[in-house]
């Protein structure tokens, strides 16, 4: 839009603008109480991902002539080291990639005729797209633009180019189209935890203010995070370096733990599970400092 629209746009280049817009235009959507509501939501994220992934892969095969660059291996290119804490900083932004996978457990429901074989042929189905997804489009922008491509990556491609054009749409649609349903998960986490001291509510009323006041909270607590934070990249690192490593590695292994019969020493899976937690431990700390100090060194 800002290339459609040019740089010196006011109010396609304030961002405080544009996230009120767009919490006005999908706080109405975020109030559905189940997943299924949200189904043509997804059908069009989805594809419009994978659209993101043919477009870009078209533009470094079949259109790679309109880059001089592309065919230039940069002289640096294996010098290009990164340091240990964006090394550590990026499993943050993994495990918290890892987690949102949580997700699907909340489709099982939603299954017409569900089975723990669909749901699994569902989930991984969505798993391995994504993968391949995330693979097309992060081996376009480096063949077209070796180490010198930035974090978006659509910026790296003419204004004007009808397939640069095309990608960019196809991200906002993405974007677009996925926000209602992101706030499902913490919602349905934030009402478990409520009703965990105050009890499930015993009326179609009260279920509807607690989903009107904890919705609320969630969409205005991130909007919140949205204005102050200058990069919500890092934010995404914080949180997936501490919460999203915890979940995914250290908390299974700890229940796993203390739930399976034996000792460490005689039971290889509950071996394998501490050398998991510890390796978790070590993770979430040593990406959760990473995160930190480079944003120490990045804000100063």
């Amino acid at each position: 839009m800002i290339s459609l629209f040019g740089y010196d746009h006011p109010n396609l280049t304030n961002k405080y603008y544009v996230l009120l817009v767009c919490c006005a235009f999908f706080l109405p959507l975020s109030f559905a109480q189940n997943l299924s509501k949200y189904q043509i939501n997804s059908f069009l994220a989805t594809i419009s991902v994978v659209g993101l992934g043919i477009v870009s892969t078209l533009q470094a095969t079949a259109f790679r002539s309109r880059y001089p660059e592309a065919s230039k291996v940069p002289e640096d290119l294996m010098d290009n080291a990164t340091t240990l804490p964006k090394f550590l900083a990026a499993f943050g932004g993994l495990s918290y990639m890892f987690v949102c996978h949580d997700l699907s457990f909340n489709v099982f429901t939603s299954l017409k005729n569900p089975t723990r074989k669909r749901w699994g042929l569902v989930t991984v189905v969505v798993m391995l797209m994504t993968v391949g997804t995330f693979f097309l489009i992060g081996f376009s922008g480096f063949s077209i633009k070796w180490h010198d491509i930035s974090d978006n990556f659509v910026k790296d491609f003419p204004a004007h180019d009808p397939l640069a054009i095309t990608l960019r749409i196809l991200l906002i649609v993405n974007i677009v189209i996925s926000l209602p349903y992101l706030c499902f998960m913490p919602r349905v986490s934030v009402y478990s935890m409520v009703t965990l001291f105050t009890g499930t509510p015993d009326s179609h009323r009260k279920v509807a203010i607690y989903n009107a006041v904890i919705t609320l909270s969630v969409v205005f607590s991130g909007v919140g995070l949205a204005m102050v934070v200058p990069r919500l990249g890092d934010i995404y690192q914080l949180f997936g370096g501490f919460a999203a490593a915890a979940i995914a590695f250290v908390i299974p292994t700890l229940l796993f733990l203390r739930l399976e019969k034996g000792s460490v020493k005689s039971n290889p899976k509950k071996s394998v599970a501490m050398f998991v937690m510890v390796a978790g431990v070590l993770l979430m700390i040593g990406a959760t400092t990473s995160v930190i100090y480079d944003m120490t060194i990045s804000y100063t």
